[in-house]
């Protein structure tokens, strides 16, 4: 906030105190001290990265694909990623276009009520599908 007043001052992320993002200062500055890239690669396991088209909290599937690349090519790993058309972050589907969606969080119209109400369970049904077969290897 110090270093660049002008940014708060813009209102580039909405912050509440010491938070941003729902999070601690803090946490984000001792998030960035580990190197989460280099524990990916290393990891030999299996991955599942889910990708909900209506993601806008994480704009676009790069860091799942990003993600899946790491384990398998670099760690040797065994990840798969699975992209849900129509699903948010919070696991739900607003049923309608992502422009509708996008106008609906800009302007308060989208609650947890609604989140909740619309919960999507396919990416619950993907997510079983695959530790079923995972476990059956």
């Amino acid at each position: 906030v110090k270093a660049h007043p002008e940014a708060i001052g813009q209102e580039i992320f909405l912050t509440k105190g010491q938070s941003i993002l729902g999070r601690d200062f803090t946490f984000l500055r001792t998030l960035n001290a580990f190197d989460i890239e280099g524990a990916w690669r290393a990891y030999q396991g299996d991955v599942l990265a889910l990708y909900g088209t209506f993601d806008i909290h994480v704009i676009s599937d790069k860091d799942a694909r990003n993600l899946v690349k790491l384990v398998n090519e670099d760690g040797g790993g065994r990840a798969k990623m699975r992209v849900i058309r129509g699903a948010e972050h919070g696991f739900s589907n607003p049923n309608g276009t992502l422009d509708d969606y996008i106008r609906a969080m800009r302007f308060g119209q989208w609650t947890a009520e609604m989140a909740l109400e619309r919960y999507d369970p396919r990416l619950a049904e993907e997510s079983v599908r695959w530790m079923e077969r995972v476990l059956d290897r």
